[in-house]
């Protein structure tokens, strides 16, 4: 199984289409464990909270390790970018 953390930042439409895949078993080995935003009222962190996923917000002031923490302790193995925020470090985009 794959466990995913996906970015976005608007209405999650990537997202979307990502969750319908999974449900049609298309990636059926692919599980989305979080979903990280700098956008905290965006459409997009709703829709992941409202399917139940573990959601977490980012700014200019993130702790970056923290936040590789997290990822590392739900064992995620791919992270999917529907953007690239410009204080992301380059160690989450190899």
């Amino acid at each position: 199984m794959t466990k995913c953390a996906i970015f976005l930042s608007g209405k999650g439409s990537n997202f979307l289409n990502i969750i319908e895949k999974i449900n049609l078993g298309k990636l059926s080995r692919t599980k989305i464990s979080i979903v990280i935003s700098n956008n905290r009222d965006c459409e997009g962190i709703q829709k992941a909270a409202d399917y139940g996923l573990d959601t977490f917000f980012i700014d200019k002031s993130t702790d970056y390790n923290y936040l590789e923490k997290i990822l590392n302790r739900k064992g995620i193995s791919l992270l999917i970018f529907g953007w690239i925020h410009e204080d992301t470090p380059s160690r989450f985009c190899r």
